[in-house]
C-alpha cells in the first residue's frame, strides 16, 4: 500500500516542533548520502579473490546481478556518474560532520576542492561575500572553484617564467665565463706592397717570418 504523506501524517502546528523536525530530516538526508556512498563503494570494490568470505560472496552476487553497472541501473536506479559522486563524497569526507545539512551536488563540489581550501573562508566572486564552503550554494562553490583554478594557473605561469629567466641568466653567466677564460685572439692581415703603420701591433717573430716568406713567393710569382 502506498502512503500519502499529506493525508496520512498529521503535521504539528507548533513552530518549535516543526523546526526540530526539519533539522532532524536534514541530518537524516546528510547522513543518508554518506551511508549510500559507503555501501556503493563496498559493492563496487568487492573482489572475488579476497581472503574475506563475505567480500567474495558480495562480489559473486554483484556479478550474478549483471555486474556493477547493470546492478546500479536495474536495482538501485543510479547511473555511473551519480554513483561516483556518492562514493567520492564518502571517500573524501568519511562522515557527515559539519556538512550534514547539504545535498549531494554541494557535497561533491566541496570534495573536488583541495583539502586545505575546504577549511578556510573564500570570497564569492559574483557577490564579494565571504563564506565558508558549508555556507555556499552549488553555484557559489563552482564560482570559487573556478577562481581558485585561475589563481593556480597564474601562479604556475609566473613560476615557469621565473624558472626560464633563471635558466637564461645561468646560461649567459656560463657563456661570459667561458669567453673570459679563453686567450685573446688576434688576426693579422698583410697585403703585398704595404707596410704596417707605426702604431700597429707587430706579430710574433715566428709569424712574421712565415708572412715574409709568403709575401716573397707571391712577388716572385708575379714577376
Amino acid at each position: 500500500m502506498t502512503l500519502k504523506p499529506t493525508q496520512e501524517l498529521a503535521l504539528s502546528t507548533d513552530i518549535h516542533v516543526i523546526t526540530a523536525e526539519i533539522n532532524a530530516y536534514k541530518r537524516i538526508a546528510g547522513e543518508a548520502i554518506f551511508e549510500i556512498g559507503r555501501r556503493l563503494k563496498l559493492v563496487r570494490s568487492a573482489q572475488s579473490t579476497s581472503d574475506d568470505a563475505g567480500e567474495r560472496t558480495l562480489a559473486q552476487q554483484r556479478e550474478q546481478a549483471g555486474g556493477w553497472i547493470r546492478w546500479l541501473t536495474e536495482h538501485v536506479d543510479f547511473d555511473r556518474t551519480h554513483a561516483h559522486r556518492f562514493i567520492t563524497v564518502f571517500s573524501e569526507m568519511g562522515d557527515v560532520g559539519m556538512y550534514q545539512q547539504m545535498g549531494l551536488r554541494a557535497l561533491y563540489e566541496i570534495t573536488t576542492l583541495p583539502s586545505e581550501e575546504r577549511e578556510r573562508p573564500h570570497t564569492v566572486p559574483s557577490t564579494g561575500a565571504i563564506k565558508t564552503v558549508d555556507e555556499m550554494t552549488v553555484r557559489e562553490l563552482r564560482e570559487v572553484k573556478a577562481a581558485l583554478k585561475a589563481e593556480r594557473e597564474r601562479a604556475d605561469r609566473a613560476e615557469t617564467a621565473v624558472t626560464v629567466a633563471e635558466d637564461e641568466a645561468a646560461l649567459l653567466r656560463e657563456t661570459l665565463e667561458s669567453v673570459r677564460e679563453q686567450p685573446p685572439h688576434i688576426e693579422y692581415q698583410t697585403q703585398t706592397g704595404t707596410r704596417p703603420g707605426p702604431g700597429a701591433k707587430r706579430p710574433p717573430e715566428a709569424l712574421r717570418g712565415a708572412l715574409s716568406m709568403i709575401c716573397s713567393r707571391g712577388a716572385a710569382n708575379d714577376g
